[in-house]
This record gives structure tokens, C-alpha cells and sequence, in this order.
């Protein structure tokens, strides 16, 4: 069956990432001599941040395109397959951070680890200056070892993680939804990401969050996110998707991991969701990754 590389950085052998890996480098570094055509791939414990401040292009990731056009961030989680096609000359930056890092990082808001739990394009619109001062400053402090160079790195990294999120959230979020809405959702998806492999059914997940189900859902509809049941049982295709192309687990262990008692409902929603059965899928996208 075919699994994408799995690379260090684009190109580079695998290998384990430092705990406080960073990495910060031009886009073109290596779009340019791959003729602006990144193949797909993966990075086992290495998030991205890519801004892009000038051109445009399309992102898939785990299967599903997203267009890009500057000035924009893309955020790719690590273990996601991804693959990007830009015009050419597109500029911009390529963050790299090691999951330990990122993990530590959203220690200090919760919300921060959101950012991260499905890949997706943020418009930066106006904030296009600042976003690339906070790389700046980065890619300043990355260069030398001057006094304070650790907390630096750290403060300015929150920054521009703070920057994201609220970028993100405004892009999430139609006119005069309230603030306490776009908390819940968060909040929801967090718990999402934690929990998604369990039985429990949506008033679980109210019920941690202190609301009602019908509470959670007009939020999630104030936020423009779907009902909370499509929320959850997209983040559980997302990781069967995942299983079927980077593993070797039948459909029915990939429905049973993933809190489906019935083989046969799982199937008859990953049809619903993507179209296709998951054997037909796990085949169509092994032939197309070989052509």
C-alpha cells in the first residue's frame, strides 16, 4: 500500500526532532528547486506555519485542497500529509516548530493547541506587517546568542502564535457573533482533539464544557462550524482517512479505534462525508499518489 515520505525537513532523512527544534527559513528555499511543486509528505513531530506574503497557491492537505492566496498563513499539523503547488515566484516564510516545543509554548493558553487541529489557510488582510515583524524578530534571534536569547525566541514565537489564533477566529466568526461563542468552540475543539477516539456522545462533551447540548450547538452555529455531531464525526474521518492510507488496519479496526461499535454506520458515513467507501478510498488514493 502507498504511504507518502515521511521526511526531517522537505528532502532531509528522517530523524528526531530536539525538543526546542525551530526553524525558520525563506519560502523558496526549496519550492524554487522543486520547480514550485512541494510533493506530498509528511513530518512525524514538526508543526508548520507557512506565511505567504506574495503570490499564491493551493495547499492539500490529507487529501483536500485549500487556496492560498497572499497575504496568508497555511498551518499544518504535524503527521498531516501535505503537498503545496505555487505560482511561481511566490515569497513568503516557512515556520518549523517541534511538537515538545509547541506543546510547552500552549501550556500558556489552552487555546493556542486549536490552532493546530486540522490544517487550514488564515487570511492575514491587514496584519500582513505584523505577522512578518514577529518572523523578522525571529529569524533575527535565530541568527546569534545575544543575552535573553531563549525568552526571546519564546515571547516573540507567542506573539505570532497569539497573532494566528486571533487572525483564525476572525476569519471564524460573522459579524456580532459573541466572543463568549467563539471561547465555547474552542474550547469544544480541544476537547475534540482529545477525546475524539472515545464512545461519549455530544452531551459528554456539553457537559465538560458546563453548557447544554442546545447551548453548544447555537454556538457552534453563531461560529459558522456545523452542528457539534458533524464537528466531531469530521475530526473522526479526518484520522480514518489517516489509518487508511498510512497504516495497515482493516476498516472495521479503524472503526472500532475510533469509538464505531457498528462497522456498517461508519461505513455508511465515511460514504456520506467523502463520497466514496473507505476500501474504494484507501484505493483511489494509493493509485493517484503512484501516478
Amino acid at each position: 500500500m502507498y504511504s507518502s515520505p515521511t521526511f526531517f525537513l522537505y528532502g532531509e532523512a528522517p530523524k528526531q526532532a530536539e525538543e526546542n527544534f525551530l526553524h525558520l527559513e525563506p519560502l523558496d528555499t526549496r519550492s524554487r528547486p522543486a520547480s514550485w511543486h512541494i510533493r506530498p509528505h509528511r513530518h512525524e513531530d514538526l508543526h508548520h506555519i507557512f506565511m505567504l506574503s506574495g503570490g499564491a497557491g493551493e495547499m492539500r492537505a490529507d487529501g483536500v485542497g485549500q487556496r492560498a492566496v497572499a497575504p496568508c498563513l497555511m498551518l499544518v499539523p504535524a503527521g498531516t500529509e501535505h503537498g503545496f503547488a505555487y505560482v511561481p515566484e511566490t515569497t513568503g516564510r516557512v515556520l518549523t516548530i517541534s511538537d515538545v516545543f509547541l506543546r510547552g509554548l500552549c501550556a500558556a493558553d489552552a487555546e493556542l493547541a486549536s490552532l493546530f487541529a486540522m490544517p487550514r489557510v488564515v487570511a492575514v488582510g491587514g496584519e500582513s506587517a505584523s505577522v512578518l515583524g514577529y518572523l523578522d524578530r525571529l529569524g533575527r534571534e535565530l541568527a546569534w546568542h545575544a543575552p535573553g536569547h531563549a525568552v526571546a525566541v519564546r515571547a516573540t514565537l507567542l506573539q505570532l502564535l497569539v497573532a494566528a489564533l486571533r487572525l483564525d477566529r476572525l476569519g471564524e466568526a460573522p459579524a456580532g457573533a459573541e466572543s463568549g461563542d467563539g471561547r465555547m468552540v474552542a474550547r469544544f475543539r480541544e476537547l475534540i482533539e482529545a477525546r475524539f477516539r472515545s464512545h461519549e456522545p455530544i452531551g459528554a462533551y456539553a457537559a465538560a464544557l458546563g453548557v447544554s447540548v442546545s447551548r453548544l450547538r447555537l454556538a457552534c452555529r453563531r461560529q459558522g462550524c456545523g452542528a457539534p455531531l458533524d464537528m466531531l464525526h469530521a475530526r473522526k474521518m479526518l484520522e480514518a482517512k489517516r489509518a487508511l492510507l498510512y497504516g495497515l488496519s482493516s476498516v472495521s479496526e479503524i472503526a472500532f479505534a475510533l469509538g464505531y461499535d457498528d462497522v456498517s454506520y461508519f461505513v455508511r458515513l465515511f460514504r456520506q462525508i467523502e463520497g466514496v467507501s473507505p476500501r474504494r478510498f484507501r484505493q483511489l488514493r494509493g493509485d493517484e499518489a503512484l501516478m
